[in-house]
């Protein structure tokens, strides 16, 4: 893939690290992906542009063709939660605080299963 569809030279991809290697692909998977959008959006233009004429009232776009991404937001915030009182964010701070116990739980399950302290030398 790095050598060919994304056109990196021989030398160039040995050269890369991994963390670099990653950010390549999620970049160029990133434009894959709003090229792809961008041509849906025109087969969804040209369908509407189409149909326009022989339809009653007056559909939009997105009522005649959705299309998978038509509800995304680019807005950050539009998935975060609200707190607007001392006691939503108790709440939360208790289920945080209540799924990191879990976690450390299963953790010290674990550690006491094994054999090996934390450096993996055997303890026996």
């Amino acid at each position: 893939m790095a050598l060919g569809e994304i056109g990196i030279s021989y030398n160039d991809f040995y050269a890369l690290t991994p963390r670099s290697f990653t950010n390549i692909i999620n970049g160029f998977r990133n434009k894959q992906y709003t090229e792809s959008k961008e041509r849906w959006e025109q087969i969804r233009y040209l369908f509407y542009a189409s149909l326009k004429p022989h339809l009653k009232g007056n559909p939009t776009l997105r009522s005649l063709m959705p299309l998978p991404w038509d509800n995304e937001t680019d807005d950050p915030e539009a998935n975060e939660t609200k707190i607007e009182t001392p006691e939503q964010a108790a709440a939360i701070i208790k289920r945080q605080e209540e799924f990191w116990a879990a976690i450390d739980i299963k953790r010290q399950l674990k550690k006491s299963k094994s054999k090996t302290d934390f450096d993996g030398i055997s303890t026996d």
